[in-house]
């Protein structure tokens, strides 16, 4: 029920605003041949997406089935933290992909490639910091019976490194309208 009011209340304030922009809401918002391009589109897009999912997740399975809910319960703590981290690569691949789309800009190769390095610099530095004061925090917020967590935090955090940048690059691929790159990235991934 809670899911569903927020799900509807964002949904008013976005027809709002669109109402506020464009002047008019229409109900009609694509043509059908706008519609198969964006179901194609989409559902490439979705798959890619799904296979990221199950990538991030499917490790729960394993460390459940081989060492149980406790262990997973240590560990979801863990890997919940380590995906924060991409909270930052992903808003700025969103931004980098609706830039690129629109874009006749030559050097959106060398931007990306800043945005790469400065993405990586900030999960470098946020790493560091949760490398250090990781298990301090996690104790303090979650207490004691969550030490044994930023260990596994620690190994994770190795791997959000490198995966930062692929969350950041994604997005340029979408908004360059090359998802069979960020298909198959996927797929290997997974």
């Amino acid at each position: 029920v809670i899911q569903v009011a927020v799900s509807l209340f964002t949904v008013g304030i976005t027809l709002y605003f669109h109402k506020k922009l464009l002047g008019k809401v229409t109900p009609e918002v694509v043509s059908g041949n706008e519609a198969g391009s964006v179901i194609r589109y989409g559902i490439v897009y979705y798959v890619s997406g799904f296979l990221l999912f199950g990538n991030s997740k499917m490790d729960h399975w394993f460390v459940n089935y081989f060492h149980g809910p406790h262990d997973l319960g240590i560990y979801v703590l863990s890997s919940n933290i380590a995906l924060l981290m991409l909270l930052f690569p992903n808003a700025a691949g969103l931004v980098l992909s609706a830039f690129k789309a629109k874009s006749d800009v030559e050097d959106m190769e060398s931007r990306t490639a800043f945005l790469c390095r400065l993405t990586t610099f900030i999960t470098v530095a946020a790493s560091i910091f949760l490398w250090f004061l990781g298990e301090f925090l996690i104790v303090l917020v979650y207490g004691e019976e969550f030490r044994e967590s930023a260990f596994v935090l620690r190994i994770l955090l190795l791997g959000v490194i490198p995966f930062s940048v692929f969350t950041l690059l994604k997005n340029y691929f979408a908004g360059a309208n090359d998802l069979r790159s960020f298909l198959i990235a996927s797929a290997i991934g997974f």
